[in-house]
């Protein structure tokens, strides 16, 4: 169906009107017509000199194709809302994996007391003084290695990635807080120990002796004992920097904060081994720790 000239005409105006206004219509009046079921009286107010009635529903053809236009976009929109949702949620999931997994957090803030802690306990554990263990990893000084273990140093780290690459161990578990360990508990599979070694350091604490190298080795040898598969390097550390974090909850003091100080050696040194497989390729039974506290 050919259109008269006129409504053609009429047409192309109210188009130009609406592109002055920034907005380009994608149709043409037959098929916008057609679409709202309007062609057949179009055609026939024209052929009849009915311009204005004619004009009328052109716009009213206008009106219908717009108010599709619209809906489409909105449920454009929504979809695209949806989508941004879903690239977001992943962002977030992949940035969770990172941080977990992956990536080394920059210390200081909350992170400073635990890295910290874990640092001077591992030092300790490899019998090592500050001017000697700052001796044995590149581009950390006495003093630096101090502010480190007191928490007030700044962004360190290069620091830590040093320190865990000289001793072969995951960044990672210098990280592990009193928190984290409350929630990897729930999912280690292992148990507290009970063997002459855990007994050996319940004796030593009802006596009132402090942490020295001989009851950090004597964890790492509970857990040694029980769990034949814990002996990577990265489990001996993990072993000692839970003891030193403990879990969080009760009485400072006994035999309960013992078994809960142990609990949570179990727990670093499961998590400690797992790292070390995954992020440093080492085997299930990888003793390569034992040369460096042997000394």
């Amino acid at each position: 169906m050919t259109l008269p000239k006129d409504a053609e005409e009429h047409f192309d105006s109210l188009a130009q009107e609406f592109e002055s206004h920034g907005f380009a219509l994608d149709t043409t009046l037959e098929a916008a017509a057609k679409d709202a079921g309007l062609l057949s009286r179009i055609q026939s107010a024209y052929d009849k000199g009915n311009l204005e009635e004619g004009k009328d529903l052109i716009r009213s053809t206008l009106e219908r194709h717009v108010e599709s236009e619209i809906k489409e976009r909105r449920e454009k929109v929504a979809s695209l809302k949806e989508e941004a949702k879903e690239l977001h949620d992943q962002a977030k999931t992949m940035q969770d994996f990172l941080q977990q997994t992956l990536a080394v957090p920059s210390a200081g803030g909350s992170l400073a007391r635990p890295l910290g802690q874990n640092v001077s306990a591992f030092r300790r554990f490899l019998g090592l003084s500050k001017l000697n263990f700052s001796k044995r990893v590149d581009g950390i000084s006495r003093p630096s290695l101090r502010k480190m273990e007191n928490g007030t140093g700044g962004h360190q780290t290069s620091m830590v990635e040093s320190i865990a690459g000289e001793f072969g161990i995951s960044p990672r578990l210098l990280f592990l807080s009193a928190s984290e360990l409350e929630a990897l508990a729930e999912d280690c599979p292992l148990r507290t120990p009970a063997n002459h070694a855990s007994a050996y350091v319940h004796d030593r604490v009802e006596q009132g002796k402090r942490m020295d190298q001989e009851m950090m080795k004597a964890i790492t040898h509970a857990l040694e004992e029980k769990y034949e598969h814990l002996t990577s390097r990265g489990a001996r550390a993990g072993g000692v920097i839970g003891w030193a974090e403990g879990l969080p909850g009760g009485p400072a003091k006994g035999a309960g904060a013992v078994n809960r100080r142990l609990k949570a050696a179990v727990v670093g040194a499961h998590r400690g081994h797992q790292l070390a497989k995954s992020e440093l390729g080492l085997s299930a039974s990888d003793d390569g720790f034992e040369p460096m506290i042997s000394g």
